[in-house]
């Protein structure tokens, strides 16, 4: 996919699309046909109505605060945010296996005992569900908080039917 990066270029670009309309499943873009004819010195009546609307399937997602457009198939992209909560975890995870007390870690790391336990709870997700964060394809609504926020089961298998699935 090609993006506009000039001003004139976004404006003439602009220029060709008609109208545009977004549903909960999809996004119709309709071009003037008027403009494509003068971009591309077409004769009007010779373009044909089929190619002056493009249709694209799409999920809407909730990410936090701020909603996404999911369309296509995507290429994975890993959330750098989970891959250090996973990261801290099991770092976190050794150090007081080897007998680091809480305290003395989040004093070492800056950060509130809470919040310390919170992420090192990650250390035994699924490796299922490790490994898909790692590799980018969870769902794009799965954010650090999201699993935080809610008690996990010990199971891997229920864990990954809540996290892992759409």
């Amino acid at each position: 996919m090609a993006f506009v990066t000039d001003r004139a270029e976004a404006s003439q670009t602009a220029n060709l699309v008609e109208r545009v309309d977004m549903s909960a499943t999809a996004l119709k873009v309709a071009l003037s046909r008027e403009a494509v004819a003068e971009a591309t010195g077409l004769e009007s009546t010779l373009i044909d109505e089929a190619l002056l609307l493009f249709v694209a399937p799409i999920q809407l997602r909730r990410r936090g605060v701020e909603m996404k457009i999911i369309t296509g198939d995507l290429a994975p992209a890993p959330d750098e945010t989970l891959i250090k909560a996973l990261r801290n975890a099991h770092r976190w995870a050794a150090a007081l296996r080897r007998g680091t007390t809480l305290s003395k870690l989040a004093a070492e790391e800056g950060h509130s005992e809470r919040y310390l336990a919170r992420i090192t709870h990650l250390s035994g997700l699924s490796p299922r569900v490790q490994t898909a964060i790692l590799r980018g394809e969870q769902p794009a609504d799965l954010t650090l908080e999201k699993i935080i926020r809610r008690p996990l089961r010990l199971s891997w298998k229920e864990q990954e039917a809540l996290l892992l699935t759409a």
